[in-house]
């Protein structure tokens, strides 16, 4: 996927409303699945990128900065379910 990023360059364009809408409309349709990443940056944060997979293609939710609570099992499950409430619960398979 970064590599499919960085040969977009500079004049890559975002999804439009209207995209990100139709891919939630699959969503509800035939399902979709969490992906979650985490990693560690140069300052030593904890940074976790939330997307959603469907046959519509992959998209990014969001990122997070999890440095706090990283460690801490109930507040990663939160973290999770609060994305899983986002994208809608009947429509992670």
């Amino acid at each position: 996927m970064c590599d499919m990023i960085s040969r977009a360059g500079p004049g890559f364009k975002p999804p439009t409303y209207h995209e990100v809408r139709t891919c939630r409309d699959e969503w509800k349709k035939v399902g979709c699945s969490l992906m979650v990443d985490g990693w560690t940056d140069k300052r030593q944060r904890t940074l976790i990128n939330f997307l959603v997979n469907s046959p519509k293609g992959t998209f990014f939710l969001e990122s997070v900065d999890a440095s706090e609570y990283a460690k801490i099992g109930e507040k990663m499950v939160e973290l999770i379910e609060g994305v899983i409430n986002k994208i809608g619960g009947e429509n992670v398979v």
